[in-house]
């Protein structure tokens, strides 16, 4: 979650409506520009400055999507590269406490372990638990939110991340109060617990999403693009105002690259913003303990990467991932996408997996 993204609200329903399908020549037009800006010595998704050149040409257009279809026979085929994999639960839970990092109240959440097959499932105080997936997406403002039986819970997109890339399937999640605890602004000490209190490895193969053609998202100048992969790996790059500007991260999602190299990237904004977002509710829970500050001259406190931004960004959307209902085995490719967009994708991708055009439920 980045303090510097454009404030959207919005609800599920009405922003999957705003969902068009973009003619395939304009989900190809990307490509020949590219070809353009890196003479031809790399592909659209490889080449940063293509990216920058596609988005700095185009002008702000309409949110859009368009899925490439699986060439003849690849339905029945693409399954023979996807070797199998097995659900996991924890051994035992693993309770945190805090405050949240936008209302500023007390908040507490638990993971529990769940049977296999259950996938991830989640309530809000004492109510029935219900499957965590993108139909609970509420708003995207900042955060992602979900309505949980008529409650809302907050900024779940930390606790989610650190769930999905540290590879677990099964989990029961019990929250009290409006909002997931922000802890140090990071997904770190949610990653740390999980690997601390260990995985079972169950019976039942692990559900996966298997992107067999590429699917390309846009709304504006933000784009992502979800291409055919044997493993789970993110290309990101943000482009923010200075200082911290233009960055880059690439690489597979694993539960130890993720420990290691995603997970204590925390969640940033900026100095002048802070009187703005406190007028509007928000970052009531936020303090240097919790996030990287920017002023003109830089970080006010020490980064824990040098491209600490972009790395937060990735944990985000690894976040939002977690609601699709099954393990990505695909590439996301991303260039400044934000909640609003991952929610639609994710969403959309969810009913791929029904039709099989561009993607297929493994096993």
């Amino acid at each position: 979650m980045c303090a510097s993204a454009i404030a959207w609200r919005w609800s599920a329903r009405a922003a999957f409506g705003k969902i068009s399908r973009c003619p395939a020549s304009t989900a190809e037009a990307p490509r020949s520009s590219s070809a353009r800006s890196c003479s031809g010595r790399s592909s659209f998704a490889n080449c940063q400055s293509c990216w920058t050149a596609f988005a700095r040409s185009r002008a702000r257009l309409p949110l859009c999507r368009t899925s490439g279809r699986a060439a003849p026979g690849e339905k029945n085929r693409g399954r023979a590269p996807v070797s199998q994999q097995y659900q996991t639960t924890l051994q035992r839970e693993v309770t945190f406490e805090g405050v949240g990092l936008h209302t500023g109240g007390r908040a507490r959440v638990s993971l529990m372990p769940a049977v296999q097959g259950s996938g991830l499932s989640i309530r809000s105080g004492e109510d029935p638990f219900r499957p965590l997936t993108s139909d609970l997406v509420a708003e995207t403002v900042r955060a992602t939110t979900i309505d949980v039986g008529g409650r809302t819970i907050s900024t779940v997109e930390h606790l989610l991340s650190a769930i999905l890339g540290m590879g677990l399937d099964n989990v029961a999640i019990t929250v009290e109060g409006g909002e997931i605890p922000v802890m140090d602004g990071s997904a770190a000490l949610f990653a740390e617990a999980i690997a601390g209190a260990g995985l079972v490895t169950q019976s039942a193969p692990r559900r996966r999403f298997v992107a067999i053609a590429p699917s390309y998202y846009r709304d504006g100048d933000r784009l992502l693009i979800v291409l055919p992969a044997s493993s789970f790996r993110i290309r990101f790059t943000v482009d923010f105002e200075q200082p911290v500007g233009s960055q880059y991260f690439a690489g597979e999602i694993t539960p130890k690259a993720y420990l290691r190299e995603i997970a204590p990237a925390r969640t940033f904004g900026w100095l002048h913003e802070v009187e703005a977002l406190l007028a509007r509710g928000l970052a009531r829970g936020g303090s240097l303990d919790n996030a990287v500050v920017y002023d003109e001259n830089g970080p006010v406190n020490e980064l824990r990467f040098e491209n600490e931004a972009v790395r937060h960004k990735v944990l985000d959307l690894v976040g939002d991932f977690a609601l699709l209902g099954a393990y990505p085995q695909c590439e996301i490719v991303s260039f400044k996408s934000g909640h609003r967009l991952h929610a639609v994708a994710v969403a959309d991708l969810r009913h791929t997996l029904t039709s099989g055009d561009s993607a297929i439920a493994y096993p």
